[in-house]
């Protein structure tokens, strides 16, 4: 008013543009509320399904109903199945691992956090005046793109034993998942004079933490296993290599009954498992045989130590089945060297075989 030129023109411009910038905070702020119930029900959801954070993966189990055998051999050993169900959520998009199940647990009708944040973000681009509602879409947005790598992870977290770029992104992932703030109050302006909007912020703050912190713990668990599972692949290679591919069959069994926890799909899992499931197998039959005194023949006697003898084992049933094939092929041998055959064979001789 003290200014003697004209500039009512600008003045309704600044006007119209404060008036807009006022009704899009206001409606920001609706929707920032409503981000917070959905985080809070989605939070709540995930916990109902994969149980506490700190529980996550115990309900890993072995499915003793399903059966990875060789057709040859008729064997099988038991394999793990994990429990609750992934309602297919391997084969869903990224962005459906986000979303409630249930319509009535979100606000909004079940909308996805991540349709919530796009909108809040698309919105603020029509706003010519930086505001913290702006800043805060803008920390959202990092943090739903942080939730949905997270989320996809954990219900595909048999990727960590399979995929080997999660050997590190697992912990790039855990390190900014701990690492992020949505607002930082020593750093961040704060809104003066706006109590409402100070409570919308603490409320925000409380609702992402808590949604990021019980993710970040599950990864955390989902590391130990991963460097579990990379332990376990140590231990059978140098059982492996040690003994010059022959491993000793308690030592076979032992590694095929810990990788029950693992995913069916790992090589080396794959290998042990098969290699356990053909050693049992091959030692029942010839168990089976010595218990029911049965007799064999030595070229059926031949057939079972080369069976054996190729695969990756070594047993108490396979030496003593090859000792006793040994002595009677020598015994065969000095048959044959008696003249028996022909008819000169000793008396002496007859009655020493």
């Amino acid at each position: 008013d003290n200014i003697p030129m004209d500039t009512t023109k600008e003045l309704e411009r600044l006007r119209m543009l404060l008036s807009d910038v006022q009704a899009w905070r206001l409606q920001s702020q609706v929707k920032l509320r409503e981000i917070i119930n959905t985080f809070d029900s989605l939070r709540q959801e995930r916990v109902r399904y994969y149980g506490l954070p700190g529980n996550f993966l115990q309900h890993f189990k072995v499915d003793t109903t399903t059966e990875n055998h060789d057709p040859s051999k008729g064997h099988s050993l038991p394999i793990q199945s994990d429990a609750p169900p992934l309602n297919d959520a391997q084969s869903d998009s990224e962005d459906s691992l986000m979303k409630s199940p249930s319509k009535s647990s979100t606000v909004g009708g079940g909308k996805s956090v991540y349709k919530l944040v796009a909108s809040l973000c698309k919105s603020a681009e029509s706003i010519q005046v930086y505001s913290i509602e702006e800043q805060i879409s803008e920390k959202l947005d990092i943090a739903s793109r942080w939730c949905k790598k997270a989320a996809l992870l954990i219900a595909s977290h048999t990727d960590v034993y399979t995929n080997k770029r999660w050997r590190k992104d697992l912990e790039t992932l855990i390190h900014d998942g701990e690492s992020f703030q949505i607002w930082n109050s020593s750093t961040d302006p704060l809104p003066k004079n706006d109590d409402e909007l100070m409570t919308l912020l603490s409320d925000l703050k409380k609702s992402v933490s808590s949604f990021m912190s019980n993710d970040i713990e599950r990864l955390k668990i989902l590391c130990i296993h991963r460097d579990n599972y990379y332990t376990w692949c140590d231990k059978a290679s140098k059982a492996y290599t040690e003994v010059d591919k022959k491993i000793p069959l308690e030592a076979l069994k032992s590694l095929a009954e810990e990788s029950l926890v693992y995913p069916q799909n790992a090589e080396t899992v794959k290998q042990v498992r098969k290699d356990a499931a053909n050693a049992v197998a091959w030692v029942e039959t010839v168990s089976e045989i010595i218990k029911s005194g049965k007799k064999i023949s030595l070229s059926e006697a031949r057939t079972r130590l080369d069976a054996g003898n190729r695969l990756k084992f070594t047993c108490s049933e396979y030496k003593d089945l090859r000792k006793a094939y040994q002595a009677a092929k020598a015994w065969s041998k000095r048959v044959k060297k008696s003249g028996l055959d022909e008819g000169s064979a000793h008396i002496y001789k007859i009655k020493e075989l």
